[in-house]
């Protein structure tokens, strides 16, 4: 593939693409109706193996921001990578193949990060069902962030994973920032954007948000790499754990980014054991994995519960040190029957109650 070498985009969009035949259309029309038109469009085909290659060059045929690029199928992190390698961009974003953005997506992000200068935006963003069309979500974490304010990283650093997603598409990146800090997406059948992330969200020095939901997320496609989180159960230690090497090479001996990265893997643990927890094997995996290697590595036996950041990090820690596999599973099977029920700290320790109630006779 050929780019035009006279003209710099103000920012490339990069998006990775595996047999999205049924969404690619719509996803890329989405680019073509943004309101700030000064992009290039850099799609991979991942070595698609239906009609996605011929729909990506029919929009590079008649528009030439879009641009076809084509590689062996290698997953979406090297995709994604493969992308950034060309992007020519001053701002650089990520649009998975069956995502949609606002008409104004392009243009507030950009108006943003030239306002405020910062390394990084990151927007709202709202998750539908892809069958149904329902909204699932509607993402309202920066209610309490002012538009056109910098936040330099200090003011952050205790909870800033708890602020934002690990995800690459709800953000627009500076470019000259991701060539200073050059990490990559990993290769993993999902999850593989989360040590990116994580890494370049540490190491930038300033973060503005736009509170608009100006990014739709696709789920129930049976293609999405959420949807896929059972596969490769430990898909999320692993990118954690890279995460977790970054952000400590990044902030030696700064023991409030240790403590936020440790909370934030020990929240990934639990999250994908409850993912996983429909599916004994699976689940059991994800449990064998973190008691028996990563948390010896990280060290989480030696550090006590009130380290962890938030009260109900601290009540599964409890609980997980007190109780053996089959009663944390139990109790998780219990919060899914429940899941959309529950209101918060009350209701974990309402499904917790039997491991709670168990340990406290051991002891």
């Amino acid at each position: 593939m050929d780019f035009d070498m006279s003209h710099n985009p103000r920012v490339s969009v990069i998006v990775p693409i595996y047999n999205n035949e049924k969404y690619i259309r719509e996803t890329l029309n989405s680019l073509k109706a943004q309101t700030f038109s000064d992009f290039e469009a850099l799609c991979v085909d991942d070595g698609s193996s239906d009609n996605s290659s011929g729909i990506i060059q029919e929009f590079a045929a008649t528009d030439q921001r879009f641009h076809y690029v084509f590689q062996e199928n290698s997953g979406a992190g090297p995709a994604r990578n493969n992308g950034l390698s060309k992007a020519t961009g001053e701002y650089v974003s990520f649009l998975d193949g069956d995502d949609l953005y606002h008409p104004d997506y392009l243009k507030r992000m950009t108006e943003a990060l030239d306002q405020t200068q910062a390394d990084v935006c990151i927007c709202e963003r709202e998750t539908f069902d892809s069958k149904t069309g329902q909204i699932l979500l509607k993402s309202a974490k920066y209610r309490d962030f002012d538009e056109g304010r910098v936040y330099q990283t200090g003011e952050l650093v205790d909870g800033y994973y708890d602020l934002m997603t690990v995800f690459c598409w709800d953000k627009m990146f500076r470019h000259s920032f991701l060539r200073k800090y050059p990490y990559e997406f990993q290769n993993l059948r999902h999850c593989n954007d989360v040590a990116f992330v994580c890494s370049t969200i540490s190491a930038a020095q300033t973060v503005c948000f736009v509170k608009e939901r100006l990014l739709r997320y696709r789920t129930g496609t049976g293609v999405s790499t959420q949807d896929k989180a059972t596969k490769q159960p430990l898909c999320a230690l692993q990118a954690f754990g890279k995460s977790r090497d970054n952000v400590l090479q990044l902030h030696q001996n700064d023991q409030a980014w240790q403590r936020t990265i440790d909370t934030r893997c020990a929240e990934a643990f639990f999250n994908t054991f409850q993912k996983n927890v429909k599916f004994e094997k699976s689940c059991r995996e994800v449990y064998d994995a973190f008691h028996n290697q990563y948390e010896p590595e990280w060290k989480f036996r030696e550090k006590p519960i009130r380290y962890f950041g938030n009260k109900i990090i601290r009540l599964k820690m409890w609980c997980y040190r007190r109780t053996s596999f089959d009663g944390m599973r139990k109790a998780y099977l219990k919060l899914n029957t429940e899941r959309g029920k529950r209101n918060g700290l009350y209701d974990y320790v309402k499904s917790y109650g039997a491991i709670v109630v168990s340990s406290l006779l051991r002891r």
